[in-house]
């Protein structure tokens, strides 16, 4: 369960800063992903550590609530994550 919401997490973090990113540059989110995200490769890296950052922000509200079993599948993901990010640094 943990990992599901961590990756839907990561997702709706990329979605929202795609929407807000569309928004302050008059484009559109199709652009940002195609062009921004896929197209240039030099952000790829910032723009994962953002959506990671967002389930890191989950993850200290789950740890508070004592949600010790989801907190653990979160966890998991940003430590799967942290790779990534740094084989596309």
């Amino acid at each position: 369960m943990g990992i599901a919401i961590a990756l839907l997490g990561m997702v709706i973090s990329f979605i929202g800063f795609a929407m807000y990113w569309a928004n302050i540059n008059n484009s559109t989110v199709e652009y940002y992903i195609n062009e921004i995200f896929f197209g240039m490769h030099l952000f790829q890296d910032q723009i994962l550590t953002l959506s990671v950052l967002f389930d890191v922000i989950l993850f200290a509200i789950f740890y508070q609530l004592k949600l010790y079993r989801l907190c653990r599948g979160m966890l998991l993901v940003v430590i799967i994550s942290v790779p990534v990010i740094l084989y596309l640094y």
